[in-house]
Order: C-alpha cells, then structure tokens, then sequence
C-alpha cells in the first residue's frame, strides 16, 4: 500500500501528449504552476463537433437565461419553497482563504434556513470554524505543507528533484488521507461513541450525523463518490472557474499555442486540465473507490469530464461585476457573487497598528497570505526596497511566509502585520499588493481598493488577468519576475487616478451584492428540495422509501418521525421500508439519466484512453449503495436492499414496537442497535451507522412531537390511500372503524408513552411460526443489549410503559 502511494502518477516530465485522429496535443505541467497546452493539429471533422458542442452550450443557456439574484432570493423566500431542515456537509480543502467563504455560506444555512451544517475541512480550522458557530470535522491534510509543496513544486506534477526527497509520496499519502476523511464526514460513528464518566453513566460526543446533500469545492475530489456512494445531491462551489466555457481557458491553463480557434481552444483547456488532473490522482481515487467504497474503478474516459457530463450543479463565489456568467454556461451554472464573512464588527485593533494608521496617509497594503516562500529574508528585503521607492507607507503581513525578520532594517514608514481581518484592514489603506487568492480578491476589490498581483501558482494569474481586464489594477507580475523595481512600479500604477476610480465603481456595484444569499438560495433551487421532503410530513427530511404495489405509482417517501408513527400505528409494512436515494449520479458512459449529456469529442477521439475502459464487478453485498443501473441481488445478506427483507422482519418490528426502551436515550439507541444492526449485516460499518440513526432519530422525533403533528401524519398517509399491505388490521385503511372510533383509538396510542398494543414481548403482530426462530432470536438480544444500557433510574418509565401497552 505505502509503495502505491508513494510512487509518481506520471512521468518526471509532468508531460501528457496525445495524437489521435487529426487531434494532437501536448501538455505539460510549467514552472508557474499552470498547465502549458499547445495544440498541434486538429482536423476539421472534429472542429466541427466541438463547435456543434459549443453552439449547443449557447443554445442552453440562451433557452434558459440565468435568473437573477433577485428572483432566487424571491423564489427561495415563499412558503412552498423553504426546504425541510437537513444534515449539510461542507467539504472544503484549501487554504484559511478557501475555508472563510464557506463559513459565510454555512451560517447562512444554519441561521436562515435552519439546516445542520457540518463544515469538513483541515484540523488546523477548527477553532476558527467552531468559533463562528458551526459544527466541524477533521479531514486531515496540513494546508502549510500544501503551500509548502506548491510553490516548490508550482505544478499538478512534481519535478525530479521533489520525487528524489520524498515529496510526491508525502503529498500522495496526504490526498489518501484527505479522501478517507471527506467520506467519514458523511457518516461516521466515531462521533458519536459513548464516553464513560466516574458514575458509569455514558454521554454521545455529537448527535448522530447521516448527510443529506454536500456542498464540496472541487480540490475535495471525494464529493462525487461520497454522493454516489449515498445517493444524495451534490452541489460544488468554488472560488474559480472549474466548467467548461469558449469564453476564457481553464485558469491553470496555459495556452502556449493552437492551431484551433481561441473559442475551441478555451473549450478545450478544461478537459485537457481534468486528463492531467486524473493522470496525477487516478490511481489514488479509484483505490479509494474500490477498497473503501466499494465501488467500480474508473477509467480516465469515464472520470474526465464526468461532473460536466452529469451536470452538477455549479456556484460560483465571485462578483457577476468582475466576470460575468458565460452565455454558454447552462442553467445548472449560478454566478452568485462573492460570499464574505464580515469579522470586521468583532476586530479591535492593536494600539500600535492604530497609532501607525493614524500617524500619516493610508499605506499601501503588501501581503502573500497563505503562500510560504523559499527565502523569507530576501523577499523581505525587495518589499523593503520597493515600498522606499515609492515613497509611500505600507503594512507588510508576514503571513505563512514568515516575512520580516528582526535583522533586516525595517523602515520606519513600514509597520509588520500578525493577523489581521482584511474586511476591517483593507478600508483602511490606499491599494492592496497580494498573491491573487480568491478570497483577498473579493475582499480588495469589494472594499473598491486597486489592486496589483503577484501570482505564484495555479489559478492566480488567472486572478491578475480579471482584475487588470476590469481596469481595477495593473498587469500581474508573475513571482519568478518579482523585483524591487517593477513591484514600485505597480504600485505606483495602482495609485493613479484612473485606476482609483475604476476600483472604486467596482466597489459600489459589488456592495449592491447578495453573493451569500444567492448562494445559499441556489443550493436549494438545484437540489429540487421538494423531492427531499417526506410526503406525509413535508417540513421533515426525507429518508426511508416505501415500495408501493399499484401500477404507475411512485414510490412514497417518508421521513424517520412518518415512519415510526406509522409502524407503531400498525399503518405501515417496514418489510417495504429501504433507504431513499434522492438522487443518482451514474459516473460511468453508457448510463442512462437525463441529466446526462453527450460525450466530449476530445475525450472521443483519443482512442487510446476510451479503449483502456476498466470495468470490474461490484460486489453487491459490500458496495451496499451500488449504482444506479446496476441490479440488487439476493436477500438478507445484501445491504441495503436485503435489510427489507430480512432484518426488517427481526429487527424492523422490534425497533418500531419497543419504542420505549430508547425514546429520550438516544445514545444508548445508536450503540446498540449499531452494534446488532452491523452483525446482522455482517461488519458493515456505514450503512449499520445510517440504519441505526435513522431510527433514533425517529425516535427522538417521536418523543419530542405533539399529538396533533401525529395525528396529520396518520390523515395524510390515509388521505394518500397507498396500496401497501397493512401489518396491524385493527387500524388499517377499510378496516370497519368508523373515523371517529378509529380517531380516538390512535388518538389512545399516540398519547401513551410507550409501546403500542403488540404484546409485552415486543413481538411484530405480522410475526408467524415462519420467522418465528429469527424475530425472536433478534428481539432477545436487542432487549438484552438495550436494557443492559439504560439507567436504573430509567427502567421504571419503561416498564411502566411496557405494562401499559
């Protein structure tokens, strides 16, 4: 395992070239960390199909023109569009300045729309995101060593000399990590193991977590395969470009030269970008795919483009003032404007920093953010000596890069920064020198400061290029070209008038700006949050499916509080209960869904990466999510599917009917019915965890309901009329009760605290001499392992409870 890490994914060159079918380019991984593309030859058969392709992307978008942000906050505001409340996942690897705007969004879900917001980043957020209010989980990786790598190394590949130190199986053994981490933030029971404490009693670290959808910035990579995995809805956003357009190349793209037009080329730079991408993560995914997922690998031809291909929906982090969305981007695609977390109102600055602002004109802002540079010292010293020629002030950050060294002679006009929030910092001085981050673009910009970029990898000079296009500051100077001189001179640029007054408008047209807002109101549009809502109890989640037998009837969904009501009420066949999967993301070609769209000519015509297409086999009894096309077989054993036959007979009815020895306990509940409910599925850790919350949190939702809300559930389900078969005669549909005998004798039930009417024993009423032996079995060791966990002090409530049904 470690040498499969450890060994490079490409050649040392970091250099890709195809030549298939009139079509031959090269690829090559540059010093400034884009992908340098040159395109060498492309015939006209397939120019032609990529300008059909991109004609069709215009005709979409222009068929469904963008709404704007007014209409999705609109849209997002009335009654029947405000979504159930549900576990959100916010996968996010990158930088302080990659984490801060999803804090922003996560607030925005959690305090507007009242949704459990589990942000899943590196440990070294923790505090920062904990302290905003959000809930956080540690995916590993160090963002330090990252930056570290980076500019070492300012490229998707590595040059000889990192592979030589060890750099490539570190950087690999990282992503490893990250991937794992990202799938447990969906679901895992570490959270919520019980502690013991000096009384011997037990207490959950967390309340049980199952995602419903994630929101992932594309770096995560685990997104797509966490959410096929689950069959939950995926929404990515991101601070850059990451989908196709004619408009503007791929920002880590390089167009060195092209023999095809600018628009095609542009087109192009996408997939070549996400082949290089695969070459250098492929095998490390598809290990994560196969051995913790339990899915198919994937070839390159299936992986490259595949988010495009499915249409996944897109947000995009940044002002529409600084780049409009692309007319052949389709209405999946949302340019929401930047999302900022205002931390400016709770900043008090230090009293020598506000001495320094105080005692002179605003100074000029120079920092590198996250960036660690090979020689802090001589970085340094070029600040020091371009800010002199300027004959300005500055405030120099010393950031991760460590900047500033106490020997170095610093100028009286300069003063060091710790950390300091820029929304506060930047209304404070005159124009902003950085490294070209998303983040400490929006903040420069949206405060109408100019702005001058010093790029050192990957989509920073992308930055510069919009920022310099929009008049708001000078051309980017690329960090290998950095010196004393031409730093002074952008600085000098940036301060001109014209200039000034170009940043500023932008300033104005960004403050009129919602970007966190739309965000979070897109999210909900593209979800489609009504086919998350239970059909019996819409202001809950979705997450049980019922099979119905009738012709042409879909199948009804039902959230934890529905189904439990209904299975203590007899209403309800947990036999037909299975997980619900919202939705479907078939990754490979040759699927069907009408989310898909046709394949990519490029991708087409290299044939020697279609016709190395790997299938291998899913075994249906571990890979317990599957694929969407691919058949469930067998019965108990057989994950999710298996459970509705088997388990439900067991443990289903013994769950439903002993209501009373979990309701208000739920951390006792989760570890035993864990611990059952993974022996009966022979180890399987995940779904064992999803199972035994989905019924707790029935439970607890139970417990916490009124009658009334009871009651509508059993009026809606009846209202419904589904063609189920019933497992309780007493209060099935047709059953001879009148409404209102039928009315009071639930209305008796509801209202009892404890198990309903199906005998002390806490046998199912359907229960037969057929599976008699495995009910009972299973009823004996979940009562023995359930009662052995709860107090002493408890009991009593469940007896009582027991003796009254």
């Amino acid at each position: 395992m470690a040498s499969d890490l450890q060994r490079p994914a490409v050649d040392a060159a970091g250099t890709l070239d195809e030549q298939q079918n009139g079509l031959t380019t090269q690829t090559k991984v540059g010093d400034d960390g884009r992908v340098n593309i040159t395109i060498h030859e492309i015939n006209e058969l397939l120019a032609n199909e990529i300008e059909q392709l991109q004609l069709s992307r215009v005709q979409e978008g222009l068929a469904a023109p963008p709404q704007t942000a007014h209409a999705l906050l609109e849209s997002s505001r009335r009654p029947s569009k405000i979504p159930p409340s549900l576990n959100v996942v916010v996968q996010v690897v990158g930088s302080r300045g990659d984490v801060q705007p999803f804090v922003a969004l996560g607030l925005v879900l959690k305090n507007q729309y009242g949704h459990r917001v589990r942000l899943a980043t590196h440990g070294t957020f923790k505090k920062f995101v904990e302290e905003n209010g959000l809930e956080f989980f540690d995916i590993g990786g160090d963002p330090a060593e990252l930056m570290a790598f980076m500019v070492k190394n300012p490229g998707l590949i590595p040059g000889m000399k990192s592979i030589k130190e060890g750099d490539v199986g570190k950087r690999r053994r990282g992503m490893a990590e990250i991937l794992e981490g990202c799938w447990r933030s969906c679901a895992d029971f570490d959270e919520v193991k019980d502690e013991g404490n000096a009384a011997g009693a037990a207490a959950p670290k967390k309340k049980p977590f199952v995602a419903h959808a994630i929101i992932a910035n594309p770096p995560s990579f685990a997104h797509i395969h966490c959410a096929e995995k689950l069959g939950i809805p995926l929404h990515l956003m991101f601070t850059m470009p990451w989908s196709p357009t004619r408009e503007f190349p791929q920002p880590i793209a390089n167009i060195k030269s092209s023999k095809a037009s600018g628009s095609m080329t542009n087109e192009m730079s996408y997939t070549l970008v996400d082949m290089m991408t695969w070459e250098g993560l492929g095998d490390i995914t598809n290990k994560f795919r196969k051995e913790t997922l339990g899915l198919h690998i994937l070839s390159q031809a299936a992986a490259t483009d595949m988010l495009h291909r499915l249409r996944i929906p897109y947000t995009y982090c940044w002002s529409p003032a600084l780049i409009p969305k692309p007319k052949d981007w389709g209405p999946h695609i949302t340019v929401a404007g930047f999302y900022f977390l205002s931390l400016a109102s709770n900043y008090r600055p230090d009293p020598t920093l506000a001495a320094f602002l105080a005692a002179g004109p605003p100074p000029v802002y120079i920092g590198f953010g996250s960036i660690v540079v090979d020689d802090p010292n001589a970085m340094t010293k070029l600040i020091f000596d371009a800010v002199k020629k300027t004959g300005q002030r500055a405030l120099v950050s010393k950031g991760w890069g460590g900047l500033g060294g106490d020997d170095l002679g610093k100028p009286d006009n300069v003063y060091m920064l710790g950390n300091v929030p820029h929304d506060w910092l930047f209304q404070h001085v005159s124009c902003v020198v950085h490294h070209g981050g998303a983040g400490t673009t929006a903040a420069g910009i949206a405060l109408g400061r100019p702005t001058v970029i010093v790029p050192f990898f990957g989509d920073q000079p992308f930055w510069g290029a919009m920022v310099a296009r929009a008049g708001a500051g000078p051309t980017p100077i690329p960090s290998k070209e950095l010196t004393a001189d031409r730093l002074a001179n952008a600085i000098l640029e940036a301060l001109k008038p014209e200039t000034l007054e170009r940043a500023r408008e932008l300033g104005e047209r960004i403050k009129e700006e919602n970007g966190t807002e739309v965000g979070a109101a897109s999210f909900h549009a593209q979800m489609g949050v009504d086919r998350l809502r239970c059909l019996v109890a819409p202001s809950r989640p979705a997450v049980w499916s019922v099979k119905t037998t009738g012709s042409n009837t879909e199948d009804i969904r039902l959230s934890a509080f529905a189904a439990t009501v209904l299975g203590n009420e007899g209403l309800l066949d947990v036999n037909q209960l299975t997980i619900y999967r919202p939705c479907e993301h078939p990754v490979e070609f040759g699927t069907i869904s009408s989310h898909v769209v046709g394949p990519n000519p490029v991708l087409s015509t290299m044939g020697s990466i279609t016709s190395s297409i790997v299938h291998i086999p899913i075994n249906i009894a571990k890979a317990w999510a599957g694929v969407v096309y691919e058949p469930y077989k067998g019965a108990r054993s057989d994950g999710w599917k298996g459970f509705g036959k088997g388990l439900g007979r067991g443990l289903g009815h013994l769950i439903f009917r002993q209501r009373g020895l979990v309701i208000g306990h739920a951390a006792y509940g989760v570890r035993a019915l864990y611990d059952l409910i993974k022996k009966k599925l022979d180890g399987d850790p995940t779904l064992s965890y999803i199972l035994a919350t989905r019924y707790i949190e029935g439970f607890e939702e139970v417990n916490k309901a009124t009658v009334e809300e009871k009651l509508e559930v059993v009026r809606r389900w009846k209202e419904m009329k589904p063609e189920l078969k019933m497992i309780d005669s007493r209060t099935s549909i047709g059953s001879g009760h009148s409404d209102k005998a039928e009315s009071e004798s639930i209305l008796s039930r509801l209202t009892s605290h404890g198990s309903t009417k199906s005998g002390k024993s806490g046998k199912s009423a359907k229960s037969g001499k057929n599976d008699k032996s495995f009910v009972t079995e299973t009823i004996s060791e979940a009562s023995s392992i359930l009662d052995s966990n709860v107090p002493a002090t408890t009991k009593g409530g469940v007896n009582e409870a027991r003796a009254s049904a």
